[in-house]
């Protein structure tokens, strides 16, 4: 979901004006094509992070792996916890490392770029030994970047475990008080809840792009609003109460909003908990819609 340029049309825009002079529409197909090149490096710059990403925590190197996140960066994983700010990021990639030494792969599956900020997912495995017998973990991320200094740094990394597989026991950290910006995600925060919780899945739904990605905790990735929507009237069905509180927000130009927060359901006699990422786009008619769902439950302590 790259955000490309238009030039492949422009040629038809200047054809059909003729208020527009040769000269002009030789500039503007110019600009167009520097802003490609532009988008297209920055790309390149972003896969390589994610590739450098695992490299360096595959050598052992839980401080340079901290060092691509912001001072104030978060890394919010499905089983090892939460860390804010470097020295905590550090802290808690080497005490995984120095455990168990295991061997990570990264991909990335998508991205979108918009100037100086990006958001991207994509899967990871973890392979290790621990007491002689191996063990590992697979899932989903989702990174929030910024271009910082022609480097892009990670102001927010969450996972998730896609099975129900054992995973290392879940370090709690306080949960700091919501930031300001959380109020961008607060409308559609409150939609989905009150709905929801009247079993109106359906109304939710409506709410997602058609082409909407979830990457639910302990399930394989989907891809499509049918899918979800058989999820969320599942859970509807048996009575589904959620509480959702959401924690920051960010926007990348006018048309996209990333958030997370964290999640509490009560369905069938327990309570899950949990965090999420959220990714929403402007649609045609002006409204926010959810394209990108990344939800990861705590396991039990």
């Amino acid at each position: 979901m790259r955000i490309r340029s238009l030039a492949p049309f422009l040629a038809l825009t200047i054809v059909a004006c003729s208020a527009e002079t040769a000269e002009d529409a030789a500039e503007t197909v110019v600009a167009e094509e520097t802003q490609e090149y532009a988008a297209d490096a920055d790309a390149a710059t972003l896969a390589a992070y994610v590739a450098d990403w695992a490299t360096h925590y595959n050598m052992g190197h839980g401080s340079m792996v901290a060092d691509y996140f912001t001072d104030t960066g978060l890394m919010w994983s499905g089983s090892s916890g939460i860390a804010f700010g470097k020295e905590n990021i550090a802290a808690l990639l080497q005490g995984g490392i120095d455990m168990a030494s295991p061997q990570l792969t990264l991909d990335m599956i998508d991205q979108i770029i918009v100037g100086d900020r990006a958001v991207a997912y994509g899967t990871f495995s973890t392979q290790a030994t621990v007491d002689g017998e191996a063990s590992g973990n697979s899932g989903y991320w989702m990174n929030y970047a910024e271009l910082i200094d022609g480097e892009w740094k990670t102001r927010g990394l969450i996972s998730n475990v896609d099975s129900e597989q054992a995973t290392p026991a879940f370090q709690s950290a306080e949960f700091p008080e919501a930031m300001e910006s959380a109020a961008l995600a607060a409308e559609s925060t409150e939609f989905f809840v009150t709905h929801i919780n009247m079993g109106h899945a359906e109304m939710v739904a409506e709410t997602y792009a058609e082409d909407i990605v979830s990457m639910p905790s302990g399930a394989a990735i989907s891809t499509g609003r049918d899918a979800l929507l058989a999820r969320l009237t599942e859970m509807a069905a048996a009575g589904a109460q959620f509480t959702v509180t959401p924690w920051a927000a960010a926007e990348l130009g006018e048309d996209y909003i990333t958030s997370i927060g964290t999640y509490s359901v009560e369905i069938g006699g327990e309570t899950v908990q949990g965090h999420y990422s959220n990714v929403s786009r402007r649609n045609a008619d002006g409204e926010f819609e959810l394209i990108w769902s990344l939800t990861a439950a705590h396991p039990n302590m």
